[in-house]
């Protein structure tokens, strides 16, 4: 875990929280070694971040998709749709795969919940989509969980 010596060591989402923070403690922040503004001009030359599996974010009808196949996909369902081939389309739609709980100690455990890509009905059939250019662990996992508790009820796709 990172540790902060001065406010511009704050990650730029949490500058103005800190600030107002600080002001409602009555205090300000001592002008350490390195405590400085930071300028638009130097967050805009800072190296932009990758994906991790560099995918690539992109903007289709006003909706951002976390990559270029997801987007993809998401025009072709769109044609199915305006065909009559399927319709009831879902964008992320969110299944809970197991409910909060407290355990032995008392520690309360949150839910766990897979946000898919798409859901729609075709043929009668609820059909849940999962657009994946690299499968993870997680993923797996929750795919194993997906299909014990909603399986007999809808249709898991996964396009690659």
């Amino acid at each position: 875990m990172p540790t902060y010596t001065t406010i511009n060591d704050l990650p730029e989402q949490h500058r103005a929280q800190a600030a107002a923070e600080i002001a409602k403690q009555g205090k300000r922040p001592s002008p350490g070694p390195g405590n400085r503004a930071v300028t638009v001009k130097e967050v805009d030359a800072r190296p932009k971040r990758r994906h991790k599996y560099n995918a690539q974010a992109v903007e289709v009808d006003g909706i951002r998709f976390d990559s270029k196949l997801e987007a993809k996909r998401y025009q072709e369902l769109q044609l199915l749709a305006a065909a009559g081939e399927i319709h009831a389309l879902q964008l992320q739609p969110r299944f809970e795969l197991q409910e909060s709980f407290r355990d032995a100690h008392g520690k309360k455990h949150r839910a766990i919940n897979y946000v898919a890509d798409f859901q729609y009905v075709e043929n009668g059939h609820v059909i849940v989509e999962e657009v994946k250019g690299h499968e993870t662990a997680v993923w797996r996992l929750k795919k194993k969980l997906f299909l014990y508790r909603y399986g007999r009820q809808v249709v898991l796709r996964i396009i690659k």
